[in-house]
Parts: structure tokens; C-alpha cells; sequence
């Protein structure tokens, strides 16, 4: 079987979402790469956060990718505006009452740049649950620092 680009977005939600439901734990960092021949490969990005854009430059290059799909809990914000220019894209800086915890899905195609951009609100009812939003397209309002994604490879 063979995949596309759109299918990356798919394959992150449905893994996301399914996370979400089987673990209180926070999300790790997804890679989801589709190669040259059109076969999806998904991995685990178990390294620090400053470590994150050389592991996706790795795989990238060991796949042949022409495209991939980044997974990741953080913390989102409406106050777009300010986050990128009050906290260098630091949403995590903001005041409290000004973020909130989602899983955000950025695909990157090869020489394109990001395609498309999806986010879910993550909801804790209590200290032991969580419960994830339904998914929202986020491709023209999504903060997108490029210290965490590569465009060209």
C-alpha cells in the first residue's frame, strides 16, 4: 500500500487521538515521513527539545523523505500576535490564563514548506484523564517557529 502526503495528516490525528485516550501521559514527539517510493515511516522523537531538528534532519535524509508530518503536545495561545512578537514564539512564557495544552500535527513538504497544520485542545477533567478536542485546521494560524521544523532538506 502506498500513501500521500494528505494521508500524513490522517495517520497523525488517529495516532494522536488514540494516545490520548490510552495514556494520561504527556505525548512523545511523532515523526511520520513518507519516502520517495510513497511508504509511510513513524518514529519516536525521544530526545531533548534541542535536539528535535537534528533527529527529524537524520531521518529525513536515512528516509529519502519528500515529505513528514511532526507531532507534538504544546502549548497554543489565540494571542498569536503576541506570542510571536512579545515571546519570540514562546508560548509557554505566556501567562497562564493566556495558553492552553493542545497536540499539534505540521506536515513539511520537500521544497514546499509546511502544507497543512492541524491542532486539538487537550481537556483534563481530572488528574487522571484526558480528553482530546475534535481537530481543527490550523494551516493559517498555526505558530510555527522554524527552530522546530525543516522546510528545505
Amino acid at each position: 500500500m502506498t500513501a500521500s502526503v494528505a494521508d500524513i495528516q490522517t495517520i497523525a490525528q488517529r495516532g494522536a487521538t488514540l494516545n490520548v485516550k490510552l495514556t494520561n501521559d504527556d505525548l512523545i514527539p511523532m515523526l511520520i515521513v513518507l519516502n520517495q517510493k510513497d511508504e509511510i515511516g513513524i518514529y519516536l522523537l525521544e530526545v531533548s527539545k534541542f535536539s528535535i531538528v537534528d533527529a527529524i534532519a537524520e531521518q529525513l535524509e536515512i528516509d529519502d523523505a519528500k515529505a513528514y508530518g511532526l507531532v507534538v503536545e504544546a502549548f497554543a495561545t489565540e494571542f498569536c500576535d503576541v506570542a510571536i512578537n512579545d515571546y519570540n514564539y514562546r508560548v509557554r512564557d505566556m501567562p497562564p490564563d493566556d495558553i492552553y495544552e493542545a497536540v499539534q500535527i505540521v506536515v513539511v513538504e520537500r521544497n514546499k514548506g509546511i502544507v497543512s497544520s492541524s491542532i486539538a485542545t487537550i481537556n483534563r477533567p481530572d488528574a487522571h484523564t484526558k480528553e482530546l478536542e475534535p481537530w481543527m485546521d490550523s494551516t493559517e494560524t498555526a505558530i510555527t517557529s522554524e527552530s522546530m521544523l525543516i522546510t528545505q532538506w
